[in-house]
């Protein structure tokens, strides 16, 4: 029979388990809506850039097959001259070569790295949706577009944001939570504030959140105060 020291330990365990579990569904979930963006951005490009093309390349194909048709049968008055079908086959070169100039660049641009550090607002935003919609704690965010920052400090602020998140559920009462974040000087700040009332000030005290910031060089400060509850991150750029 379990013991209630037992007991108490294994509500620890899980208390210390479970954010870990709902980080790597997390990332998991990042990860994957950022492939499918990154094939909806492919299918567009492949669209615009390959396919467009030789479309025009079947058209103009056509069209000297078409005029190579109607003399044979008579229809069209003398034979094609030979600079009529010297342009058309030359329009047809130029836009081969077009085509072969825009399919290297294309290559050439998907063998390269890339920064994904711009998309850590929308990817914020998504998380915050489906925490919405899965606590019913409404989350504000402010923060401007077109920050780029590195891959590794992206998904560290994002997994910053998810953890504090999951703290406001598991810890306090709050039905909101507000995250901001900005570029300031030669950092970045990321404020993820909520209601706080009775015990919630005193007991807060995100040591995960401590962690992943000190790892990059930063660090977290708490505000408590007039009911409200703010784990401030700041981390050199």
């Amino acid at each position: 029979p379990f013991e209630p020291s037992d007991i108490t330990f294994l509500m620890q365990v899980i208390d210390h388990f479970f954010p870990i579990v709902e980080n790597i569904r997390l990332v998991d979930r990042l990860a994957s809506d950022a492939a499918d963006e990154e094939r909806k951005k492919i299918a567009r490009d492949i669209h615009d850039s390959i396919i467009q093309p030789y479309i025009g390349l079947q058209m103009g194909i056509d069209s000297v097959i078409q005029a190579i048709d109607e003399n044979k049968a008579g229809s069209m008055p003398g034979t094609p001259s030979k600079a009529f079908m010297r342009s058309r086959l030359d329009r047809l070169r130029d836009l081969t070569e077009k085509g072969i100039s825009d399919l290297r660049e294309y290559v050439s641009g998907l063998s390269e790295t890339r920064s994904t550090g711009a998309a850590l607002l929308p990817s914020i935003r998504r998380y915050s949706e489906k925490f919405t919609f899965a606590t019913g704690i409404r989350v504000d965010i402010d923060c401007a577009d077109g920050i780029h920052i590195s891959d590794r400090l992206a998904g560290e602020l994002f997994q910053i944001v998810a953890e504090a998140l999951s703290n406001v559920h598991r810890h306090t009462q709050s039905p909101w939570a507000n995250v901001d974040v900005a570029i300031k000087g030669n950092s970045i700040e990321l404020i993820v504030s909520n209601a706080a009332a009775g015990g919630d000030e005193l007991t807060f005290n995100p040591r995960s959140i401590t962690e992943r910031a000190t790892a990059l060089g930063g660090s977290v400060n708490i505000d408590n105060g007039n009911g409200r509850s703010a784990v401030k991150v700041g981390i050199p750029l």
